[in-house]
């Protein structure tokens, strides 16, 4: 398409009166001096595809220039107009007879005319002003493309149709043009809008992440490369100060990753990383061989990442390192957008770094007194077995047996962590009643039995104010409910007992039946797994019987 379409003057007459056409000439613009004397019907018809002279219209049309081109013929129409494409140029204006012996009429040569050029705008010249109205209407996409010019007509008529006509092509190539350029600069801006979109859900995904992610090698990787696709980078690193002399690689990316990953650097060499870190301020450096600040032998041995920015990592005015990232200049030139988006995300990474120090020095400690509180309860079932004696590893079956059977009901490993915690507390309550009750070799009274039935609630009391054993304590209270509600201490019945607490009911039942006592023999295992079964739905939970009866018949218990 033509780019100087406002230039364009250019004028088809099309008609198979050679007479007519050289009035066409005549009027609408005077033959150049080159052409010699007047044009004759051989010679038109032989340079009828040739006569785009410049002709200056008459004063009355202020000077324009029209160049006219003539074709006899609807086919030679077809041609010119071919060949106007083939430039990449265009008629404004067409001036048809409606009335051409012989070949296409005006009617068909407009219709193929416009099927190659769309915007062209047209005067149809007929002697009948009612002749085929209608169908020429039908071949425009617009009543304002076409004006119907009656024979006979007058100069002055003529002149005036072809600088309306050129007028209207103007115009509405320039509202073509218009419309282009406001599409274009939307689509600019859209695609901005995308970007700044993309780059705030960025933003946003890696502070959810950032939050809740402490493998600090993984989220410092993983943020580097999002960067270095958002930014458009080549090559990146993040690098953390070690003590106060040196710095050192935390993560990379690009395609010597590996070789710099780990690599120290002296904090005192001129670097954009060491300059950020010392200044506080971020940098951006358009071309570092002409910049020359920060040409190291290291830099100089990678000479195609000229375009550099570098970002402090910061929190609270304390500074825990830098993020660079280079880019060949026929890749990518940073520019200020990106250097303000990386030094916004490299505040929320130096606070995510500094959380993951805090999380691994809480770790630590948190594991110390982890060990702290198993040494504790270690320390209590113990004292238990010491005053009960007769349970002696009582505590460690029943805990197998409850994991045994909460593997088979699918617990978790944090289930499962939290349901051994129980098991081996569950009668730590014990430790409060009387050895003379614990260790009588005979059969306990009423009295005895009421003081027995305290062990859960005291075990409870025990543990509940230790903050690493709280989210036990229902278990330990509730191991004596029966499934029927029959149980103790509170006598509450089915999915109201924790399913900790219903597990260890059948291991517990199950190894007190199996075991030795100064006052029966422990009775055969199938007879107490026969036990169990009978008591599905009443005494013990069906769902967890079930598990029961699984693990028995595999030979887990």
């Amino acid at each position: 398409m033509n780019t100087n379409f406002l230039a364009n003057n250019r004028i088809l007459c099309v008609d198979d009166d050679i007479a007519l056409l050289k009035l066409y000439q005549t009027i609408l613009g005077k033959k150049h001096p080159s052409s010699g004397g007047d044009v004759k019907k051989g010679s038109l018809k032989r340079n009828a595809r040739h006569t785009t002279e410049t002709y200056p219209l008459r004063d009355q049309i202020e000077n324009e220039y029209y160049e006219i081109s003539v074709a006899q013929s609807g086919e030679e129409a077809i041609e010119l107009v071919l060949e106007e494409r083939d430039k990449d140029r265009q008629f404004a204006v067409g001036l048809f007879d409606m009335k051409m012996p012989g070949g296409m009429d005006g009617l068909e040569t407009i219709q193929r005319v416009l099927e190659i050029d769309p915007d062209l705008h047209c005067a149809v010249v007929t002697g009948h002003s009612d002749h085929g109205v209608s169908e020429i209407n039908k071949a425009f996409s617009s009543k304002d493309q076409w004006i119907l010019l009656n024979k006979p007509f007058g100069n002055d008529e003529l002149l005036q149709i072809a600088q309306h006509l050129v007028s209207m092509w103007k115009l509405k190539r320039e509202n073509q043009q218009f419309i282009t350029s406001l599409e274009q600069e939307v689509e600019k801006r859209t695609l901005k809008y995308k970007e700044i979109a993309h780059r705030l859900i960025l933003i946003n995904q890696l502070s959810k992440e950032m939050r809740t992610t402490f493998d600090l090698p993984e989220l410092l990787n993983k943020m580097l490369e999002e960067l270095k696709l958002i930014v458009g980078a080549d090559i990146g690193s993040l690098l953390l100060i070690e003590e106060s002399d040196h710095t050192i690689v935390k993560a990379a990316v690009g395609p010597n990753k590996e070789k710099i990953l780990g690599i120290k650097n002296d904090i005192y060499q001129d670097r954009i990383s060491n300059y950020v870190i010392k200044t506080k301020k971020p940098l951006l450096v358009d071309d570092l061989w002409k910049d020359g600040r920060f040409l190291n032998a290291e830099n100089q041995q990678r000479p195609n990442y000229d375009s550099n920015m570098s970002v402090p990592l910061l929190v609270k005015d304390e500074v825990l390192g830098a993020i660079n990232f280079g880019a060949a200049k026929e890749h990518k030139l940073f520019n200020k957008e990106d250097l303000d988006f990386v030094n916004t995300i490299a505040g929320q990474i130096a606070v995510a770094i500094e959380n993951a120090r805090l999380y691994t020095e809480l770790s630590a400690s948190y594991d110390q007194l982890s060990h702290s509180y198993i040494l504790t309860i270690k320390a209590l079932t113990k004292a238990i077995d010491v005053k009960d004696h007769y349970t002696f590893g009582h505590s460690e079956r029943v805990t197998k047996y409850s994991l045994t059977i909460a593997e088979k009901l699918n617990f978790s490993q944090d289930e499962l962590h939290k349901l051994r915690r129980a098991c081996v507390l569950h009668d730590v309550g014990k430790i409060g009643i009387p050895e003379t009750i614990l260790n009588k070799p005979r059969g306990l009274t009423n009295e005895e039995f009421a003081e027995i039935k305290k062990h859960p609630a005291k075990g409870a009391e025990i543990i509940r104010d230790i903050p690493f054993l709280e989210d036990i304590t229902k278990v330990i209270y509730h191991h004596h409910e029966r499934f029927e509600g029959n149980g103790y201490p509170d006598g509450i019945a089915g999915e109201a007992i924790p399913l900790g607490a219903r597990i260890m009911a059948v291991a517990d039942t199950y190894d007190a039946m199996t075991s030795n006592r100064p006052y029966r023999k422990g009775l055969d295992k199938v007879v107490a797994f026969d036990e169990i079964k009978n008591c599905s739905g009443s005494q013990f939970d069906p769902y967890v019987v079930s598990a029961f009866i699984e693990v028995f018949q595999e030979g887990r218990l």
